[in-house]
């Protein structure tokens, strides 16, 4: 099973990959590494643009407010659950 990635690690290891193929295209290339790394970086941009339309990213507190408001729900649940579950019994009988 595949282990979630954060997206600070996938960029690391995108800006390493990266890193490592501008120096290889700069060994190789007759183009100049200026326009190499011209191009690699509006490339960049365009993966960091699309990652930031595709995912919600949501402040780090706002998640944590949301974790507990849904912790709280799911304890109401689990009363009103118990206490209709009682009621029902007690109608039963």
């Amino acid at each position: 099973m595949n282990q979630p990635f954060s997206v600070n690690e996938l960029i690391d290891g995108l800006g390493k990959t990266v890193q490592s193929t501008i120096e290889l295209v700069a060994k190789t290339s007759p183009l100049d590494i200026r326009t190499v790394e011209t191009a690699v970086e509006s490339g960049l941009d365009k993966i960091r643009d699309r990652l930031a339309s595709d995912f919600e990213l949501v402040k780090k507190t706002e998640y944590e407010t949301n974790v507990e408001l849904l912790e709280v729900l799911k304890k109401q649940v689990d009363a009103l659950e118990e206490r209709l579950a009682q009621l029902e019994k007690e109608s039963k009988t």
